[in-house]
């Protein structure tokens, strides 16, 4: 459970061996929402396929293909456009889209 990443100002991440009733609620708190925003990179990546693989642009331009990519998609979502293949939609308010 992401051992890669450790505690920091802004990243929290599971509790290693949780051992109280409250360690144990964030952990599936923290493993239900993952989950959720995992499925988001999903959608986002089957419908611009250049997000699956390493981008090749000098490293100050990639920012703006990332968010112009959600902007897409999200406006995308609003007219109904659907994702190719698209097995399990995750609800547009989840994936952040206004």
């Amino acid at each position: 459970m992401d051992e890669g990443y450790g505690i920091t100002p802004w990243l929290l991440t599971p509790y290693r061996n949780p051992t109280t009733p409250q360690e144990i609620a964030y952990n599936t708190l923290h493993k239900r929402e993952r989950v959720i925003i995992e499925r988001c990179f999903g959608q986002l990546k089957r419908r611009f396929p250049v997000l699956q693989h390493q981008i090749r642009l000098s490293i100050d331009k990639i920012p703006s293909v990332i968010v112009s990519a959600v902007v897409l998609h999200n406006v995308a979502k609003y007219l109904n456009d659907q994702l190719p293949n698209d097995e399990e939609e995750v609800t547009a308010e989840r994936c952040g889209s206004a």
